[in-house]
């Protein structure tokens, strides 16, 4: 559970809810995680948007080159 404050508990949670209920209004979440660090980054929609594109584009060049 994302505390307000940004601190988290032991217990994560990275299922949808927390995403989204824990975001700022009109803002998308995105969690970079590994075993050192737990990144929140907000964005725009349109942000997020673009951000959707280029990864779906990248996802089809990895598809095409197996």
């Amino acid at each position: 559970f994302q505390a307000e404050d940004g601190i988290r508990d032991l217990v994560r949670s990275r299922g949808l809810g927390d995403v989204y209920k824990r975001q700022n209004k009109g803002m998308v979440r995105i969690y970079i995680t590994s075993s050192k660090i737990d990144l929140p980054m907000d964005f725009s929609p349109d942000e997020a948007r673009s951000i959707a594109d280029e990864l779906n584009a990248s996802a089809l060049l990895a598809e095409k080159a197996i």
